[in-house]
């Protein structure tokens, strides 16, 4: 697992750059030879069913399977746990996201 790099010179991208082009869908320019890179469409659907998805099926097996059969004081414990587990989800989605993120060039200049 490597950083993405420019595919004009081979320059390694940031981690901080790309995160922030991913969170913001902007466009990477490269400091070295100043080449401009977005986001493919691919990636960035991978990136949104990796964050997502998962939170959307651990809330869909929570609310028809555990709330039916449960008192107060355990919807409460179980309500804590799936809030943990989304916030640790989205935490490790949003540090290894980079390194998985591919780009195309857009402009050459």
């Amino acid at each position: 697992m490597s950083l993405p790099m420019c595919q004009y010179c081979s320059n390694e991208f940031t981690w901080k750059i790309i995160i922030k082009t991913i969170w913001w869908n902007k466009p990477v320019l490269c400091v070295k030879c100043h080449t401009m890179h977005k986001i493919t469409f691919p990636s960035r659907m991978f990136l949104s069913f990796f964050t997502f998805l998962p939170i959307y099926i651990f809330i869909y097996f929570y609310w028809n399977y555990f709330i039916p059969n449960l008192n107060a004081i355990c919807f409460v414990w179980l309500f804590t746990i799936l809030l943990a587990f989304i916030l640790m989800w989205n935490t490790v989605s949003i540090f290894i996201s980079p390194f998985y993120v591919k780009y195309k060039i857009i402009s050459k200049n």
